[in-house]
C-alpha cells in the first residue's frame, strides 16, 4: 500500500492512503486528539482514512508511520560541537536552536539505530519500510539557507510499521 510521509518541515514522499494520531488518555484527550486529528488532515489531505488508536493495543496488520530525528545526526553535531558523545547510548541531550533570528532551547532523546528497530519488533511491530527522506521541491523556496543542507545530508528517519 502507498503511503505519503510528511513531517513539521514539509517533507513528503509517495501518494497518500493512511495516518494516524496518538492518544494522550488524560482528561484533555478528546481535545487533544480532535487537534492531532486536525493537524494531520492539513497535512495528509481530507481524503486520507485518520484514525485514533492506543499504541499499547494495536489492530493486527494495523500500520503506525514514525520520524525520528537521524542518529548519526544527533552523534555528528555533539562531536562537531567537541563534546564527548557515544552513539551507543541512548540519552537525553540538549542544545539552542536558532530558526527565523530566534532562538529556542531545544532537548532530544537519542538512541541507535538497533535500538529503534528493537524496541519496534519487541512491541510486535514489523518494519515495512524505512526512508531518509528528502525535502519537497517547495522546500527550496521556503527555507533556501537550508536546503543544500537538508538534500545533501542526513536529517530524519521514517519507519513504516505494520502490527502482527
Amino acid at each position: 500500500m502507498p503511503i505519503r510521509w510528511s513531517s513539521p518541515c514539509g517533507l513528503w514522499l509517495g501518494p497518500a492512503v493512511r495516518g494516524a494520531a496518538r492518544s494522550r488518555g488524560d482528561r484533555d484527550r478528546d481535545r487533544r486528539e480532535r487537534r492531532d486529528l486536525e493537524l494531520a488532515r492539513q497535512r495528509l489531505g481530507a481524503d486520507v482514512d485518520l484514525r485514533v488508536a492506543d499504541l499499547a493495543n494495536p489492530l493486527p496488520g494495523g500500520r503506525l508511520l514514525v520520524s525520528v530525528d537521524h542518529p548519526f545526526v544527533a552523534y555528528g553535531i555533539q562531536r562537531l560541537a567537541g563534546q564527548e558523545a557515544d552513539y551507543f547510548a541512548t540519552y537525553r541531550w540538549s542544545f539552542v536552536w536558532t530558526m527565523g533570528g530566534q532562538s529556542m532551547p531545544m532537548s532530544f532523546w537519542t538512541r541507535p539505530l538497533h535500538a529503534m528497530t528493537d524496541a519496534f519488533t519487541s512491541a510486535g511491530f514489523r518494519i515495512d519500510v524505512v526512508r531518509e527522506p528528502q525535502p519537497a521541491p517547495a522546500a527550496r523556496d521556503l527555507f533556501p539557507e537550508e536546503y543544500r543542507a537538508l538534500t545533501t545530508g542526513l536529517c530524519f528517519l521514517f519507519f513504516a510499521l505494520r502490527a502482527e
